[in-house]
């Protein structure tokens, strides 16, 4: 499962490059305006957004200006992310535990992964496939699907109705 594979090795490179402050600059910053709650909830907690690997600074009017995201996350789903960093804030007291980032970062990596439907050269499965070699502990995604399963020969030659 190419997403599956893709998801964890990207939520195993988030969680050891956030600690190092790994973030990109976007060329072209994002604005999103946002309800009064949403506003101050992240204008708020700006230590918390870094540490996820963000830069949000005020706008003004209940605009925030999003300049530096994770280098994983790239541009892609940028909006989707800070607005459940924001949902994080509001509904959990202990919203900074290392459980919360955890799932931050599974979402990140959810968000910034290859999707099993999107099509893929030859080489960059090749690709995947050479990381996984490399890093036997990665088996199951963040939310716990199996990266890949094994079959058989018997197995698929019952499935071909070869085996009586």
């Amino acid at each position: 499962d190419k997403h599956a594979a893709h998801e964890r090795m990207m939520y195993k490179q988030i969680k050891e490059n956030i600690s190092y402050g790994n973030r990109q600059v976007l060329l072209s910053s994002m604005t999103l305006t946002l309800s009064p709650e949403d506003y101050l909830a992240i204008i708020q907690n700006p230590d918390y957004t870094e540490k996820l690997g963000f830069l949000i600074e005020d706008f003004g009017g209940y605009t925030i200006i999003v300049r530096e995201v994770p280098i994983e996350l790239g541009e892609k789903d940028i909006e989707y992310t800070v607005n459940e960093i924001i949902e994080n804030i509001k509904t959990n007291v202990d919203y900074d535990s290392a459980s919360h980032l955890d799932k931050l970062y599974f979402s990140i990596a959810c968000k910034s992964a290859v999707r099993a439907k999107d099509k893929s050269s030859f080489f960059e499965m090749e690709d995947l496939i050479e990381k996984l070699k490399r890093n036997p502990d990665i088996t199951h995604c963040p939310h716990g699907r199996p990266v890949s399963v094994r079959l058989s020969k018997n197995e698929i030659e019952k499935m071909f109705g070869r085996l009586g």
